[in-house]
Order: C-alpha cells, then structure tokens, then sequence
C-alpha cells in the first residue's frame, strides 16, 4: 500500500507507492505537512494511490468502492438543494474522511464498528497531520450520523454487506443551556457589528426582532410584504413550504433600503457564517453567547411583555411544546413575584 512519510530538512510530504508499471517509487508529493490542507491532499493522493495499488492487484481498474470516487456526488445529489445542510455535510465529511485515512480505511466494507466508536475519542484531540480540530462529543455524533447515512447508500451500492453506524447506544452529552442577551450585551453587539461584514449586520437585525433562526434570516426580499406588514420564512422542518409571520416594524427601515437598493435577498450566504459568530463573540469578549441566543431572547422578551404561550410559539414558528419550553428565560421581576404571592 502507498504510504506518507518526512524527511529531514524537507518541508513536503514524501510518499512510497507502486507505480502502474509495478515499479516502486519514492518522491514529494510538493504538498507541506505543516499546512492542514496540503496535509488532507497529501492523504487523499495516497488513498488514491493505494485504491490503484488494490485495484491492480486484483487485476482490475481504479476501485468504484474507493470513498473519493462517490461520497462527493452523492453528497451534492443529497443536500445541493439545502446550501447550509450541503456545507455542513462536506464539512462532517472532511473529518471523518481525514479519520478513515489516519485508520487506512479505504472503501466502506473496511470499516468496523469499534473504528466508529474510536472517532469519538480520536475527534476530542487535535490531529495537526490530518488537519482536523478537537471537537465535542456531540459534534462527533452529528458526525457518525452523516457517516451512517453514507454508509445506508453503500450498502444500497452493494460496497458493503452492513452498515456498522446502527444502533450504537451513544447518548449525546446534555448541551449548555443557551443564555438571554441582556440589553447592555444587545447594545455591545450592535456597535460592535458596525466593523463586520453586511451580512453579520443584517442576520443579527433580522433575528433579533423576529427570532427566527440563521438560515431563516437569509431570504429572498420578495417574502416581505411591507403592504400587509409580513414576512415568510422557510422554517426548519418545512423548507419546501414558507409560513407567513407579522414583521417587527423596527425591520420596515431594512426592507424598505434593499428594496430601494433592487437587492433579490437580504444577503448572500457566506461560507461557514457559524465559525465567522463564533469568532465573533469572542473577539468582543462575549464566548458565553452564540448566534441563536437571539431567538432564546426574543422568547424570553415575549414572555415579559405578558404575551400568551400560544401566540409565542406562533411567533416562534413552534409546532411542539417540548422544544418551545426550553426557550424562554425568565427573571424574578417584581411582577412575576406578586403573580406567585397570588398562589401563596
């Protein structure tokens, strides 16, 4: 099998593999091991080169089986409708496809249960030479979750004889619990995004007074109608539908501006916005805080201008209220201790 290796006062990966002569060779790959993405190239070229080296010793041609040669298509076929849900499966993807080559898993029949449950611990320590960050548990199970539907289509393929990411019993670690924004941090935020990106602006503007999520602050300008005072949102679970909200009024100068400047959306989607927050908060010291803290405090907001449950979840976009009633964060105002007296 090909295999990577350094050399003394050589900045580049070098790699050893039988050439399709049969012949083996050792040469650079030209590819740094110190720069992560030259170090995920230079493991991708010997996958490749080691998918040949089988293939040829089989008597056959480059391995259909090989990830590289269908996990992208068929990625893009799945999620290139859902730009957001498509970026975070390529992104999922890059880590678990820099595991499989670490573990020299090269086609889905290869891979073992026990392998999967190692990921979880192997994703908790920076890998420099694979090029991936230490992640959380969680972040690793939303992983294996995207391997096990990319393991359901080998199997449909015929590339596997079962699918190991099944029914492994893993609970996810209970996640923090999303702070209110005060106003005073509100207030920071707001003079501090005056430095940022357009996009960063408006999706914090948009979310803010309607609380809804990011990917929902991404919309075309056609789904507000300032007529009828309303806007649409492709809400999550319902993307192939939109569901019609009252607009804040704070929103009509935002709309009424792209709509003077002929803009078709509010902004356009940028690449990974949920690292550009998380930055963010902490350049401003604020780590505490994430962008859908926003929608945790206009719940909140809801709830102390005395609005009835029923209509925050109709504002919210809520169906269910097991996942509404983790929401809201209430504080022991002098009016929510004379309601309780009232019980005494």
């Amino acid at each position: 099998m090909a295999s990577l290796y350094q050399r003394a006062r050589s900045p580049f990966w070098w790699i050893e593999h039988v050439d399709a002569a049969g012949a083996r060779r050792q040469e650079s790959t030209k590819l740094r091991y110190a720069v992560a993405s030259e170090s995920r190239k230079a493991h991708q070229l010997r996958d490749e080169l080691t998918a040949r080296e089988r293939a040829q010793s089989s008597g056959g041609g480059t391995s259909k089986e090989a990830w590289e040669r269908w996990v992208p298509r068929f990625l893009e076929q799945r999620y290139g409708g859902s730009p957001l849900t498509h970026q975070r499966a390529l992104a999922a993807w890059r880590n678990l496809e820099a595991f499989l080559r670490a573990h020299e898993v090269v086609v889905p029949r290869q891979l073992t249960r026990q392998q999967i449950r190692d990921f979880i611990g192997w994703r908790s320590i920076s890998q420099p030479e694979a090029g991936t960050h230490k992640a959380a548990k969680n972040t690793a199970l939303l992983e294996i979750k995207f391997l096990g539907i990319i393991m359901h289509e080998a199997l449909e393929s015929g590339f596997c004889a079962h699918n190991p990411c099944l029914k492994l019993g893993i609970s996810r670690d209970q996640a923090k619990r999303k702070p209110k924004i005060t106003p005073k941090e509100h207030l920071l935020i707001t003079r501090a995004l005056k430095g940022e990106p357009e996009w960063m602006r408006i999706s914090y503007e948009i979310a803010w007074e309607q609380g809804c999520r990011f990917s929902e602050t991404c919309l075309p300008t056609s789904d507000v109608d300032l007529a009828r005072n309303t806007i649409r949102f492709r809400t999550k679970g319902r993307k192939e539908s939109v569901t019609e909200f009252p607009l804040s009024p704070r929103l009509r100068p935002l709309f009424e501006r792209l709509r003077r400047e002929k803009r078709k959306a509010t902004f356009e989607m940028p690449a990974m916005p949920g690292k550009a927050w998380w930055f963010f908060f902490r350049r401003i010291g604020m780590a505490h805080l994430c962008f859908h803290c926003t929608r945790v405090s206009f719940i909140s907001r809801c709830y102390e201008n005395g609005i009835p449950r029923e209509m925050v979840m109709r504002l919210a976009g809520h169906t269910s209220t097991a996942a509404h009633e983790i929401y809201p964060r209430l504080e022991s105002s002098g009016d929510l201790l004379q309601e309780m007296r009232k019980l005494m």
